[in-house]
């Protein structure tokens, strides 16, 4: 999120992108003493976080990722860019990008 958020910020085009972060944890990020730094970009980014967020599939042509939490099950429909890093997982997580 922070690399590909600070292109398209350099870029000019941010503005124009629904940023979403969605991690499976409760937290931004295990360590709290980085927390507020990364708060920081959070905002700066207009970023929305989804916290207990679980990735259940994903339609690569049609470019559809489908997230599940403890409340709901969602799609995410027609995503430019899609990235997803399996946390301590083998290398090989999927990932689409159109241009």
């Amino acid at each position: 999120m922070y690399l590909s958020c600070n292109v398209w910020e350099r870029g000019g085009v941010l503005k124009d992108i629904d940023v979403q972060f969605h991690n499976s944890g409760a937290v931004l990020f295990g360590v709290p003493v980085y927390v507020p730094a990364l708060m920081e970009y959070v905002e700066r980014y207009n970023a929305h976080l989804n916290f207990e967020s679980k990735l259940v599939a994903i339609d690569g042509p049609a470019k559809i990722a489908t997230f599940e939490q403890k409340t709901r099950r969602y799609h995410h429909p027609r995503r430019r860019t899609f990235q997803y890093d399996p946390c301590r997982a083998a290398a090989g997580g999927a990932r689409f990008r159109s241009r």
